[in-house]
């Protein structure tokens, strides 16, 4: 974090120039004026920096007091080594490592009602679009409502398992809870793969499944099945299909 406020520091003339160039651009906000023209400018700012930008545009029904005007949305990423995530991951560690156990745990129990119903009070957005780049690579395009329902879930579910391995606690796991999550993670396994499957999922939050006829019978550990699909340990044949979480 030091490092980044001292750069901060050494970059302040140009980010006041900056700034400055934005603000000129009048963006009028109800209804939304000049959106293209500020994105258009910011966009060869970020690209003279060597950035690869997208621009999507939200639609319009989701700015109500827009009057039909363009909601365009500007995505600029600086190539890295790795993945997204894995940038958005390090950021995340790095802005709260400063802060104890307690801490983390107070912040979460008072952000997560708050968020939970910030989600189910916004149809038009959860209709959205959005794209995402899976550990691979690969670029997906989910609706937002996939991402709050499904992925955000998963994903809280994944780092309990990560946090247990790391610290070797034991998972608490129940067939109502933890069952539930994973019968969901095979299902979209099934989907994405489209092959006929025997699969017997043991512990706590396994159970059996099978799609088709013919197909291989698979057996294993449920929480070391999604961690197979998440990309955690290494897998072979129908292990190999990642679930993103």
């Amino acid at each position: 974090m030091k490092a980044i406020l001292a750069a901060v520091d050494e970059l302040q003339d140009e980010l006041v120039t900056l700034l400055q160039r934005l603000i000129r651009i009048p963006t009028v906000n109800p209804p939304g004026e000049a959106y293209e023209e500020f994105v258009a400018d910011l966009r060869a700012v970020l690209d003279g920096y060597g950035y690869a930008t997208e621009v999507h545009r939200a639609p319009t029904e989701l700015a109500p007091l827009g009057e039909g005007r363009p909601r365009p949305n500007l995505i600029g990423k600086l190539a890295g080594d790795g993945p997204l995530i894995d940038g958005v991951t390090a950021y995340q560690v790095m802005t709260n490592e400063h802060l104890t156990t307690g801490e983390l745990v107070a912040r979460m129990a008072a952000a997560g009602p708050r968020q939970a119903r910030w989600r189910t009070e916004r149809p038009l957005l959860r209709r959205m679009p959005t794209k995402n780049q899976n550990p691979d690579g690969t670029v997906e395009t989910w609706r937002m409502g996939y991402v709050f329902e499904v992925i955000l879930t998963r994903d809280t579910w994944m780092h309990r398992v990560d946090v247990a391995q790391a610290t070797g606690r034991p998972l608490d796991l129940t067939p109502g809870h933890d069952g539930r999550i994973v019968a969901d993670v095979v299902a979209e396994w099934a989907r994405r793969h489209g092959k006929p499957f025997t699969l017997e999922l043991t512990g706590p939050a396994g159970g059996s499944y099978t799609e088709g006829s013919g197909g291989v019978e698979l057996t294993c550990d449920a929480v070391e099945f999604c961690r197979t699909l998440a990309g955690r340990v290494p897998g072979s044949g129908l292990l190999a299909q990642p679930v993103p979480f």
